[in-house]
Order: structure tokens, then C-alpha cells, then sequence
């Protein structure tokens, strides 16, 4: 029987869905691979435990909770978790499941490049945001339209991007696009920023988070939100 380590995976189902694997780049689940002192997050590694991990320091460190009887990542300002190795191609899918618990302003839940204007995955007042630049600027600052916004209720977010087109999804809801260029990257922070954007904290639960290399197709989206949805109990 094959290792669940072996990058020859192409599915895994989950509860009679089928999550694809090709091109999956990052795949966080809160329930796996969560290492812990006390009741802060010290390392979380890539379900696959590929050797990707991020980690957080003393005294800066996310927490383990509980969403809806399922185990979650919560932060509530000043914490986070990073990654100095994990790249960034210019083309990619993002999917998550999270909820956000209070404070205004931009809160960022995903950012790449750790000097900041690389991807930003987050909210602005407290609606679904999502933007992209090219290392120095941001193509552009605005939440994604219509105004979504992220409260406690557990929710998909979805963006994917060409290095064209950024398509923002709230559910299986497509929002209007927005400029997509930007480059490649290294380094990923869980929950606030880099440089400008560095006190930037989302103030919330993060329960499963994946990255794909690439637009996934029509079809694969979909799959990607019947698994996300059976595995963390959302819509």
C-alpha cells in the first residue's frame, strides 16, 4: 500500500467527498499535525507532513480552540504562525474555512511574501478582501465587491489568480474580479503581515487552509468545496 507521504497521491476522500491533490502546494487542517505547549500553537505542519511547517514564538503564538465542535486555530491579535520556505508561483488557488471574531480595518488571514504587496487574503471593514501586487505596491486596496462581510459564522473563501484576473468566491459565489499581476514568492505569514502590514492581525478561527499551484478547473473547485464543507460543516 502506498505511504500517505508519497507525492504519487492524486485524491483522498473525506467523508464521500474526493479532495484533489495535484498541484496542491499547502494543505493546514487544524485537526492534524497541530503540535502544542499548553494551549498555544507551536508548529503546524502540512497534512501530507512534507516538511512544511509553521511555526510561531513564545509569547506571539495562535491558540488551539473549537468551532462548532470541530478543533480550530484562534488568534485574537499579536499572534501568528510563519513560514520562511514555501513558494508562491504567479498563478495559484486559495481555499479556506474561517470565521472572524471582531476588530476593523484590514486583518489579514493569509499573506505571502514577508516583505508585504505580494497576496493579501483577508478582510477590509470586516468584508472579504483579497489583492495582489508586484513586491513593491498593491495592484489595488478595495475590499472585493459586493461587500461580504466575514462575522463568526464558519464560511469558504475561495480566490484564484491567472497573474491576470483575481476571482474572489464567498461560498460558491463568484465576486467581481479585480487586477491579478504579480510575482513569485517566498515565505507565507498565518494571520497578520510583513512589513507595513505587520500589526494587521485577523482576530478569528482558521480551520483547514489550501494552496494549489495554478487555476484549479471548474470541476476541481467544486470538489475542493463539497470536501471543505463535509470536513469542517459549512455551506
Amino acid at each position: 500500500m502506498p505511504s500517505f507521504n508519497e507525492t504519487s497521491i492524486k485524491e483522498l476522500s473525506i467523508k464521500g467527498s474526493v479532495l484533489p491533490t495535484t498541484n496542491l502546494l499547502l494543505w493546514l487542517n487544524s485537526r492534524k499535525n497541530v503540535s502544542l505547549s499548553g494551549s498555544d500553537v507551536t508548529e503546524w505542519e502540512d497534512y501530507r507532513k512534507n516538511g512544511i511547517v509553521f511555526t510561531g514564538s513564545s509569547g506571539s503564538r495562535p491558540t488551539i480552540s473549537s468551532v462548532n465542535g470541530i478543533r480550530s486555530i484562534s488568534t485574537n491579535g499579536s499572534r501568528f504562525l510563519s513560514n520562511s520556505t514555501i513558494s508562491l508561483p504567479n498563478q495559484y488557488s486559495v481555499f479556506v474555512v474561517a470565521n472572524r471574531t471582531s476588530g476593523s480595518g484590514f486583518q489579514r488571514l493569509l499573506q505571502f511574501g514577508t516583505g508585504d504587496y505580494i497576496l493579501f487574503f483577508g478582510t477590509s471593514g470586516g468584508n472579504f478582501a483579497t489583492f495582489s501586487g508586484n513586491g513593491s505596491t498593491w495592484n489595488d486596496t478595495n475590499a472585493n465587491s459586493p461587500a461580504s462581510l466575514i462575522a463568526s459564522s464558519l464560511v469558504r473563501l475561495t480566490a484564484t489568480n491567472n497573474n491576470s484576473t483575481i476571482t474572489p468566491y464567498v461560498g460558491s459565489t463568484a465576486q467581481s474580479t479585480k487586477t491579478g499581476n504579480t510575482i513569485t514568492s517566498t515565505g507565507a505569514i498565518l494571520f497578520t503581515g510583513g512589513a507595513s502590514g505587520a500589526s494587521q492581525y485577523w482576530t478569528g478561527n482558521l480551520l483547514e487552509l489550501l494552496i494549489y499551484d495554478g487555476v484549479v478547473s471548474d470541476a476541481n473547485r467544486q470538489a475542493i468545496w463539497d470536501y471543505l464543507s463535509a470536513s469542517n460543516g459549512v455551506n
